[in-house]
């Protein structure tokens, strides 16, 4: 059984180990687990963990400043958590717009610009005073996915997608989701989850490469869905309106 990975500046690895950011200035990654509201860092050399850094309800985003010494976490409870890189410690928490998803720090690193698809807006922080300066409205579901790959954030930037099998759809949704296979499964497991790791609905399926789901009875927000088959894992992000 194969899992899809996004390898970047961020890393997209299962639905509780989203994105990964490596600062090589302290030979570090900073990784967000989705589902367990905590940073792992680890030691690239050795490959253990040094720290489990714990910060806002569903962090998804990460970006670290240009000279190492920062690291930015956008949570889906509408804050940025600010982490000292030399002690692993959050410094401060920023409220932000809501669910926000992707961050980047700006290349002077005066700024940090976070994508909030929950309000169809960007958010401009001051790092000087970790304040938010301006709040500048743009498109609907606004993700991201620009400078925290780029190579002036102190780490390096590669991106491999693997092809797809499942598909969700539509997406943002207010009463149905259907999901397609586009292989042949025996089985079909989904789950979806709220962004603090609770599991919301649970279900298997025989030999159905076709599923439609009731999703009106649940709270608007972010979910995650996770579909495992018998030949893949894939996470999607669920937007109910």
């Amino acid at each position: 059984m194969k899992t899809k990975l996004i390898y970047a500046v961020v890393v997209f690895v299962t639905f509780n180990c989203s994105l990964l950011t490596f600062n090589c200035v302290a030979q570090t990654a900073y990784i967000t687990n989705t589902g367990d509201i905590t940073v792992s860092v680890i030691n690239i050399a050795t490959n253990n963990v040094m720290a489990t850094i714990p910060v806002g309800s569903g962090p998804f985003g990460v970006s670290v400043s240009p000279d190492g010494s920062k690291v930015y976490v956008a949570n889906f409870d509408g804050t940025v958590s600010v982490i000292n890189t030399a002690t692993n410690n959050v410094s401060a928490t920023i409220t932000v717009g809501t669910n926000p998803e992707g961050i980047s720090v700006s290349p002077d690193g005066t700024k940090v610009y976070v994508a909030n698809a929950g309000t169809n807006t960007v958010s401009v922080i001051n790092i000087t005073t970790n304040t938010v300066s301006a709040t500048i409205p743009v498109g609907i579901g606004p993700t991201a996915f620009g400078n925290f790959i780029s190579s002036y954030t102190t780490g390096f930037a590669s991106l491999i997608i693997e092809p797809e099998n499942i598909n969700l759809y539509p997406n943002p949704t207010s009463d149905k989701i259907t999901i397609s296979n586009n292989e042949t499964s025996k089985e079909t497991h989904v789950s979806i989850i709220d962004i603090q790791g609770k599991l919301i609905m649970d279900n298997k399926f025989r030999n159905q490469n076709l599923l439609e789901f009731d999703v009106s009875g649940i709270a608007k927000g972010i979910y995650l869905v996770k579909v495992q088959t018998d030949n893949c894992v894939e996470t999607k992000k669920l937007v109910i309106q």
